[in-house]
Formats: structure tokens, sequence, C-alpha cells
């Protein structure tokens, strides 16, 4: 495996990962405001 490639799943891994964390808070913050 290519230290290039590595690199890249590792920023794929973190991008997804605030992608999750973010539609958690949206989830959380879209029931206090009903």
């Amino acid at each position: 495996m290519d230290f290039k490639d590595n690199n890249f799943i590792k920023m794929y891994k973190k991008a997804f990962q605030m992608s999750f964390l973010a539609k958690k808070l949206n989830i959380i913050l879209y029931n206090q405001i009903k």
C-alpha cells in the first residue's frame, strides 16, 4: 500500500466521522427547536 493511499484513507475516515457527528448534532438541535 502506498503512503499516499494511507493518507487518503485517514482523511476519508476523518471526514466520515465529522459528517456523522454533524448529523447527530443537527438531529439534537432540530429536536430542541421543535
